[in-house]
């Protein structure tokens, strides 16, 4: 059985919504120590920093707690570890963004937030500010109708990523199915069809956008879309969840060839429990 840690002499709270690499790298700082000397001080079997934001265990977490000088869900509640697969996929190695409003509150090496990491958040989830990228971009959604559905998008992403609730379909596999590329006919005027996404059928604004993009546009095997468009894609999956499994028979349709493979190997399970309900509806009506 692992010995139990002994507590830090000096240990600093963890800032809101910090993340537990964060907390860990802050205290190597003070102690003047590699980080990885500090996680295995507590847990001497965990290989990485980034091990410990995605896989920790519950043991592990109570080992961190002990050392940290405090519990073991508030450890847990600096992680990703309760993450499903799906979301995760939605989670960066680096930091992505950051609140004007909050970013200010923290000196130069100071904590980094798990918000800054999460490929579904537009806001933040302190203050409810728009989040902008290290270019200084927000979204270019103005508040109206899509923003709003850009928000039920976030809060459904969220809610998956902290609890594991969702609807008739995972909202972080209507993200990549989102991504997937659709065949198009587009002359040379209009653009590179090979930006096209399944998800300019649900936000046709989308299409315009991804067009002027002067970098390639991400696609269903790591959907994190910049920060500026991102809100196109949270729509999306408000608009798909809400629309139910008949919308999933729309997207398929244009998914051609290879993407129709891509398209179903995301949508398996999904396509599988629809076809049954629409069968047994139609055995209805006969």
């Amino acid at each position: 059985m692992p010995a139990t840690p002994s507590p830090m002499p000096v240990c600093f709270p963890p800032a809101l919504d910090e993340l537990l690499s964060s907390l860990i790298r802050r205290h190597a700082i003070f102690y003047n120590v590699p980080p990885l000397a500090v996680l295995h001080h507590a847990v001497p079997n965990l290989r990485s920093l980034k091990a410990a934001d995605l896989d920790l265990t519950q043991d592990q977490a109570e080992a961190l707690a002990i050392m940290f000088r405090t519990t073991a869900t508030a450890v847990f509640g600096m992680t990703f570890a309760i993450a499903p697969g799906a979301t995760r996929r939605l989670i960066s190695s680096r930091v992505m963004q950051e609140c004007q409003t909050c970013s200010t509150q923290h000196a130069q090496d100071g904590p980094v937030l798990r918000s800054q990491l999460q490929g579904w958040r537009i806001t933040c989830p302190t203050c409810d500010g728009l989040l902008r990228d290290p270019d200084g971009l927000e979204s270019q959604l103005s508040p109206n109708l899509l923003w709003r559905s850009a928000s039920r998008g976030e809060q459904l992403l969220h809610r998956e990523a902290h609890d594991g609730s969702r609807h008739w379909i995972s909202p972080a596999v209507v993200a990549r199915l989102l991504l997937v590329p659709r065949f198009v006919r587009w002359g040379p005027d209009k653009g590179d069809y090979r930006r096209a996404r399944l998800l300019g059928l649900v936000i046709p604004e989308f299409d315009r956008i991804a067009m002027e993009e002067p970098t390639n546009i991400a696609n269903s095997g790591k959907p994190i879309l910049p920060l500026h468009l991102r809100p196109f894609l949270l729509a999306g999956v408000a608009v798909v969840l809400e629309s139910g499994p008949e919308m999933l028979d729309l997207l398929r349709r244009h998914a051609i060839g290879v993407r129709r493979e891509v398209f179903d190997a995301f949508a398996a399970e999904a396509i599988a429990q629809w076809v049954s309900v629409r069968a047994h509806s139609q055995k209805q009506l006969i």
